[in-house]
């Protein structure tokens, strides 16, 4: 849910080191960058902020780059895996949820090749299709998502672990998180301890 509504859930799970490293690099990141906005974009927002970045290109305020569009196809991929460990486990049993998603990477892999495409050919044709393509991927990364979320819901109650059992609500965060799958009553993993 944090994903859908880009929420900034990094600090959650920092380690002491980790916060340091990131606290120093956002300071610095501001001292040297004073115009640089104090919010980052996070979750599914980042469709947005590309739109933004699409016109920005297109009228010459900034450089084209390619680096936010191999990340998103990364996550994407990660996602499909996820899905396929969550159907292979029992937690998703319609495997349709799974090829919505993959249609996702799909249409990221394409943002990256015409990315790429128009650091080659500086055509700003090429931004309009990335452009209209980041607003039909975030319409469906949410509908899938919300789908996900559904069938999640729906067959916990037949998940051989269930689903009350593998996740639980922590009062002092207000989230829900995920038991080790060692912990679970019923788990078929074995702990290596």
């Amino acid at each position: 849910m944090d994903y859908l509504h880009g929420n900034n859930t990094m600090r959650d799970f920092m380690q002491p080191y980790d916060a340091f490293i990131y606290n120093g690099y956002m300071q610095l990141s501001y001292d040297n960058n004073p115009e640089m906005e104090r919010e980052w974009i996070f979750g599914i927002n980042i469709y947005d902020e590309l739109r933004k970045c699409m016109m920005l290109i297109s009228e010459n305020e900034i450089g084209a780059d390619r680096r936010p569009f191999f990340i998103i196809n990364e996550h994407k991929k990660i996602m499909v895996n996820r899905l396929l460990f969550l159907y292979q486990t029992g937690f998703i049993k319609n495997y349709q949820v799974t090829n919505l998603y993959n249609e996702i990477e799909i249409q990221t892999e394409l943002m990256l090749n015409l990315m790429l495409k128009y650091l080659v050919h500086n055509d700003k044709r090429i931004l309009e299709k990335i452009d209209g393509l980041l607003e039909i991927t975030k319409k469906q990364e949410k509908e899938a998502l919300l789908q996900i979320i559904d069938e999640i819901k729906s067959t916990s109650a037949n998940n051989p672990l269930g689903w009350e059992d593998a996740m639980s609500f922590n009062t002092q965060t207000g989230r829900w998180e995920i038991k080790s799958i060692f912990d679970a009553p019923g788990s078929v993993f074995k702990s290596s301890k």
